[in-house]
């Protein structure tokens, strides 16, 4: 890691996740609705399917089967 950034600064992947997810479930209290073009899709051994979604400029990569997410996000696919 970079040193000039001040260790408050730097957020781990369960803490950005956190954040994210926290920021969703304010300003969207109801379901979410996400329509993209199916670009890859994966199963794991777990159960967990990850899935690629896309549009003209982003990709979106998620993982459905997380629970925070599973009854909050619906992929239109």
């Amino acid at each position: 890691m970079s040193s000039h950034i001040p260790q408050e600064e730097i957020l781990t992947i369960s803490e950005l996740s956190n954040l994210i997810y926290r920021q969703i479930d304010q300003q969207y209290p109801e379901l979410i609705y996400v329509s993209g073009e199916l670009f890859e899709m994966n199963k794991a051994q777990s159960g967990h399917i990850y899935i690629t979604l896309k549009d003209k400029i982003h990709l979106l990569i998620a993982l459905y089967g997380n629970q925070k997410f599973q009854y909050k996000i619906k992929f239109l696919i």
